[in-house]
């Protein structure tokens, strides 16, 4: 609960601060017709995979552009799953995956997603959010119950590079950390 009302939380500052403060004033001389001219806009995408089960062990945080790394990709998310969930289809010619992996975790409440995706003039910027917590007491005997959080999404190619931010450590020039 406390986890869901953090994103959801985090999520209307994240996007209250990109609306607000990210993009320049626009003068109301060329805001006439009433629409948002903001450089900066949210771009959809589509979860492939999500959970807390893979059999990726080392934290990444990638852009696959290529099938072939799709496939190497999912083929060691897959390993050692009975009934493995099929490779889900993107068209490399219009996508890219972002791979959000935490790599091994102690404890069985860490979760990992995308929880933004906005694209401005210089570049396209991945918000995510690593929830959990491996250094207590509890964790330890919790241990036998390891995770391997991951988050697999496409979305459409960007005209700029692409940054991953941690949403729940993420700082914006004109409001401080949020």
């Amino acid at each position: 609960m406390k986890q869901k009302f953090l994103r959801l939380f985090f999520g209307g500052i994240l996007a209250f601060s990109l609306n607000t403060f990210a993009a320049p004033p626009v003068s109301a001389a060329t805001d006439t017709d009433g629409l948002s001219h903001s450089p900066f806009h949210t771009l959809p995408y589509v979860t492939l995979g999500i959970g807390a089960r893979s059999g990726c062990v080392r934290p990444a945080k990638m852009v696959i552009t290529k099938d072939a790394e799709w496939r190497r990709v999912w083929h060691v998310h897959t390993q050692g799953m009975i009934n493995p969930p099929a490779l889900p289809v993107v068209d490399f010619s219009r996508q890219v995956v972002l791979v959000l992996l935490n790599g091994k975790s102690l404890s069985p409440d860490t979760s990992l997603e995308v929880a933004q995706v906005v694209t401005g003039p210089q570049e396209t910027l991945v918000y995510y959010y690593l929830n959990g917590d491996d250094s207590t007491q509890r964790t330890r005997l919790k241990a036998a119950r390891a995770t391997q959080p991951f988050h697999f999404a496409a979305i459409d190619k960007p005209t700029t590079p692409i940054r991953f931010v941690n949403a729940l450590s993420a700082t914006c020039s004109n409001c401080g950390k949020f």
